[in-house]
Order: structure tokens, then C-alpha cells, then sequence
């Protein structure tokens, strides 16, 4: 059997946080990073320090999905953080973004950023640029 690829979502929307993991769970191993989850089992964290620490911990995924707006430390920070790490640069990162941040987002791909998906998207949207990013990334 070939192993999933693992997806990190770091999402605050405790609501959107539970549909995107509903969709990607089929088909790819999915880690939560949101306080909300700390009654489901999933992992617990929920703004870019929170990931960071995670990816410090030695997990690794193939992809990474955050919010643009995170209490905490931000998308810009989390993304200046991954992109300097030898580690982790390789990432593929998709930006989620509500139509009032999509200037912030934008500005996030020009720092590094692999793609933004601005919400509402499509099933579709979401898993051609989930496959894209993680053939080519």
C-alpha cells in the first residue's frame, strides 16, 4: 500500500478547519492545527508558532495549508521561518484566504509562498492544486 501524503492545516475556523479535513481525509493523512481539535484526536495547535514547534517536533508533511490570518504568529512570519529553514524550504505552502485578505495573500507569494486559495473554493479548486503543487513542489 503507498503511503498518503501528509497535509498540515493550520486553521482557526474551527468550522472550516472541520470540512477541509472531512474532504482531504480520503485521500491524504491530515494534521489539524487548531485548539478547537483537542477533543478529536487530532493535532493540537493553532497559529504559526504552534506549527513551527510542531515541525520542530520532527513531524513532516508534504504540504503545508495555512490561514492568512493566525493569532500568534502569522502566515508572513510562519512562512519567512519555513522559507530561511534548510530543513523545510521545500515545502509547498498554500495560502487560505477570505476575499478581504487577498491582498495580504497575494504579498505572501511574492515572500514565498506556493499558491492561494481563496475561500469559498470548490472541492475541485482545492484538490487540483493540492495535486499540482505536491508533483511539481
Amino acid at each position: 500500500m503507498t503511503e498518503q501524503a501528509h497535509i498540515l492545516l493550520i486553521e482557526d475556523d474551527v468550522n472550516l478547519g472541520l470540512l477541509l479535513e472531512h474532504m482531504l481525509s480520503k485521500h491524504y493523512q491530515v494534521s489539524i492545527l487548531n485548539d478547537g481539535y483537542a477533543a478529536l484526536n487530532f493535532s493540537i495547535l493553532n497559529d504559526g508558532y504552534a506549527a513551527l514547534n510542531w515541525l520542530a517536533s520532527g513531524n513532516m508533511p508534504n504540504l503545508i495549508m495555512a490561514d492568512v490570518d493566525m493569532p500568534g504568529l502569522g502566515s508572513a512570519q510562519l512562512l519567512e521561518n519555513i522559507k530561511v529553514s534548510g530543513f523545510y524550504r521545500h515545502l509547498p505552502i498554500v495560502i487560505l484566504s477570505g476575499k478581504s485578505d487577498l491582498d495580504k495573500a497575494e504579498g505572501l507569494v511574492k515572500q514565498g509562498a506556493d499558491a492561494v486559495l481563496q475561500k469559498p473554493f470548490s472541492r475541485e479548486e482545492l484538490f487540483e492544486l493540492l495535486q499540482r503543487l505536491m508533483r511539481f513542489g
